[in-house]
């Protein structure tokens, strides 16, 4: 194994369990998935519930497969677009707190 190889085996197994931890602590910690819920609402992604489910799913099996270096073609395309929505909300609601003013006069 070559010291490539090994780096590689290294940061894939620390990225699937950091995955999985995050979308355990989805389900089972602080706020459990209600409290998921509410934050995908309160960015404005809506159903919130849903959105919640979906996204712990696809962190704990993605985290999972990854750490296990099983299907990786599969679990790869699942957590970056995990990661592309999510930087694409969490953008979307930093822009309209910071540039909207609901009582600015005209």
């Amino acid at each position: 194994m070559s010291s490539t190889d090994l780096a590689l085996l290294v940061f894939r197994g620390v990225i699937g369990a950091v995955f999985l931890a995050h979308g355990l602590n989805h389900v089972f910690g602080g706020g459990r998935l209600r409290g998921t819920a509410e934050w995908f609402a309160g960015l404005g992604v809506r159903p919130g519930y849903a959105h919640a489910v979906v996204a712990s799913g696809v962190e704990v099996v993605a985290g999972v497969l990854l750490v296990l270096g099983l299907l990786i073609g599969i679990s790869q395309p699942g957590w970056a677009g995990l990661l592309i929505g999510l930087t694409g909300a969490v953008g979307a609601a930093l822009l309209l707190a910071l540039c909207w003013r609901p009582n600015a006069s005209r």
